[in-house]
């Protein structure tokens, strides 16, 4: 197959264009990403811990990945899903020959449990590589209608430690066929962990210490934990495809396109999880004390409260930080949280 050789053609522009410039600007990029400008007290935990806790010589070393992310490929011939699948996993493999940490069976078991095709944590240490796939055997057992949605979960290189611990990616083009209308699209769904991060381990620990002491993020934060806060957004993504009857995009044809993009603009700016927030606030405070809107978000974490550029509050991370606060504590989370996850729980009886 090769890389990226043939230019998009007009008609594929055209489409993409019509259907999704809504959301690609900022409010797009900061919906699914940890550590957003908005909100200060997170990189204010971030300076404390440099000039208070770190050795001088310990916030220069560049930590990044071998793991590439953003291949590309126009002009093929897709015969089905099950070659699309095939693709993602040899690809994923293939990369880790350059890896010198061999985490191959624990990156296996959690194919076999999530179908995630693509799994590349192999820079990671096996404790933290362990707990990731404990956790995820918790949320796909808990939720197992959102299997094979998530076709990607690795380390990337994204930025310096001023960027975002992890992220959720439900859009990537990955693959366009050789037709005229370049239908079916190949879209990649991801989840990220950033390597200037989860490669550096006494540096992210003082990270996720002060940001949970100033209740940035729910008390007993965890590396993995914050990877479970990106499968609270896949959650609410996936119930999104089943709400506005969209598919899984891992072979996308024309005739689901336009619901496709209806998902997807939903989902960006936050119009669909702003539906279960505001019914697990109506629910929560007809039986329980009053409280204002932004109280019951910040009640859960301060993340939780986050706005965009335009001072527009994140939905997706209200509810994101819920399902973080419920992974954390179960029955003992903020009642808020618990608030949400009944709503979640009445969207999945409805459209699961």
């Amino acid at each position: 197959m090769k890389k990226i050789i043939k230019p998009i053609t007009i008609t594929f522009l055209i489409a993409l264009t019509i259907s999704l410039i809504y959301f690609i600007g900022n409010r797009f990029y900061h919906t699914f990403e940890y550590g957003n400008n908005s909100y200060y007290s997170f990189y204010s935990a971030i300076e404390k811990t440099k000039e208070e806790k770190l050795p001088d010589n310990e916030e220069e070393k560049i930590y990044e990945t071998i793991i590439e992310t953003d291949m590309k490929y126009t002009d093929q011939s897709i015969p089905n899903k099950e070659w699309v699948i095939d693709y993602i996993e040899k690809e994923a493999k293939e990369q880790e020959t350059k890896c010198n940490n061999d985490l191959s069976i624990i990156e296996e078991e959690i194919t076999s449990t999530t179908k995630i095709y693509g799994v590349n944590l192999c820079e990671l240490s096996e404790e933290t590589a362990n707990n990731i796939k404990d956790a995820l055997k918790y949320i796909y057992e808990k939720y197992p209608f959102i299997k094979e949605y998530v076709t990607n979960i690795s380390l990337i290189n994204d930025g310096g430690t001023s960027s975002y611990i992890a992220a959720f990616k439900p859009s990537f083009t990955y693959m366009t066929s050789n037709t005229a209308n370049r239908f079916p699209f190949v879209i990649k769904i991801q989840v990220f962990l950033n390597a200037a991060y989860y490669l550096n381990d006494k540096y992210f620990d003082l990270i996720i210490e002060n940001a949970s002491n100033t209740n940035h993020f729910p008390k007993s934060t965890t590396k993995t934990s914050l990877v479970v806060h990106e499968f609270g957004h896949v959650i609410t993504y996936v119930l999104a495809i089943k709400n506005y009857n969209s598919i899984n995009t891992i072979l996308l044809p024309e005739n689901n396109f336009s619901n496709y993009a209806t998902t997807l603009k939903e989902y960006a700016t936050s119009a669909f999880a702003k539906l279960i927030v505001e019914e697990a606030y109506n629910d929560y405070t007809q039986s329980n004390k009053k409280e204002s809107k932004e109280e019951f978000r910040k009640n859960i974490s301060g993340y939780a409260n986050s706005n965009d550029g335009n001072g527009d509050i994140i939905y997706n991370e209200t509810v994101a930080e819920a399902f973080h606060d419920y992974y954390l504590n179960e029955s003992n989370a903020k009642p808020e949280s618990l608030a949400i996850m009944n709503v979640i729980n009445k969207y999945i009886e409805r459209l699961v």
